[in-house]
């Protein structure tokens, strides 16, 4: 069918037997297209597969300088709870270790069958009753004391 401006008009149909579309114009017949099986199952061109592949080098990046980490530089700050945290350590020690000679002169006196209690250590270190239970009990699973009765009150001895 002819437009008003005299141009042959463009059909273009799909149908299920071809993969290709079938384009008619008014005055030509209607050809299809469809692949032979030969040409389907054809190798693609001996240039096409005889060329290598093509190597793309992808720049390497370069590695990120990791920020220190803490222990290898710490801070003013934790140098100074460190050295806090080792002197406590250093006098908790020498706290236990001054139950241990009071423990060993009781014991080589002869004092009470070498029994020290709580009272003693409160005494000696000047500490609370709670912080002398715990320096004793911290002795006792050391090895260090062993704790010989609980009627009447805690005494420990040497082992």
């Amino acid at each position: 069918m002819p437009n008003e401006n005299n141009q042959e008009e463009i059909k273009v149909e799909n149908t299920t037997a071809s993969t290709t579309p079938e384009i008619q114009t008014e005055n030509q017949p209607v050809a299809t297209t469809t692949p032979s099986s030969a040409e389907a199952t054809a190798d693609p061109p001996v240039g096409e597969a005889s060329k290598p592949a093509e190597i793309i080098e992808t720049p390497t990046p370069e590695p990120i300088p990791t920020p220190p980490t803490p222990e290898s530089s710490p801070s003013p700050i934790k140098n100074l709870l460190l050295k806090a945290k080792e002197m406590i350590q250093f006098r908790k020690g020498a706290k236990l270790e001054k139950i241990m000679v009071l423990a060993r002169t009781k014991a080589a006196a002869g004092a009470g069958q070498g029994k020290i209690t709580n009272d003693d250590i409160q005494k000696l270190l000047y500490v609370s009753d709670a912080t002398a239970t715990r320096y004793l009990n911290q002795l006792t699973k050391e090895g260090r004391l062993k704790l010989t009765s609980r009627r009447g009150g805690a005494f420990y001895q040497l082992p």
